[in-house]
């Protein structure tokens, strides 16, 4: 179910995506039990879950995956390039709900640490930089910081 939302996902099919990932996290935490340990089992399909939420908008719902999708990998891989990209993808959330100072160093953080482990990320790690990289630029335009929106547009050229 998982590679069948990521093909949803890319198909612009988001919806359906949503569909899937929440089903496939709803049995991983029925796998792990109520209230056990999450661990990367239930944190993998919270953060996809979560990537879907922000694509969509729905800020407070993907932060509501995000966070405890990123103490499951600070807790137990905490050097993990999922790791870096689940930071990104919380501060693109909390971008959309305006809480602008922990949004831009979750942003920036998250991006530093994706390409600095570009080469042990996944398949779709140059689609994923991107998009980390879009959601900074957004993030400084929505903020009226065009200079910095443009920095970050040069970097992304390169």
């Amino acid at each position: 179910m998982p590679q069948l939302a990521q093909l949803y996902e890319l198909q612009g099919e988001l919806a359906k995506a949503e569909t899937l990932l929440a089903l496939t996290l709803e049995a991983a935490q029925r796998r792990r039990g109520v209230g056990g340990d999450q661990g990367l089992s239930v944190a993998i399909p919270m953060s996809q879950l979560g990537r879907v939420l922000v694509v969509q908008r729905k800020y407070v719902e993907a932060e509501a995956q995000l966070r405890p999708a990123l103490d499951g990998y600070l807790k137990t891989n905490p050097q993990a390039w999922n790791r870096y990209h689940i930071e990104n993808m919380l501060g693109a959330s909390l971008a959309g709900q305006k809480k602008n100072a922990e949004a831009e160093a979750l942003l920036a953080a998250g991006y530093a640490g994706m390409l600095r482990l570009k080469n042990q990320g996944p398949v779709l790690v140059r689609y994923r930089l991107q998009q980390a990289g879009q959601w900074i630029v957004q993030f400084y335009e929505d903020s009226g910081k065009p200079e910095k929106a443009m920095e970050w547009r040069n970097k992304l050229a390169r």
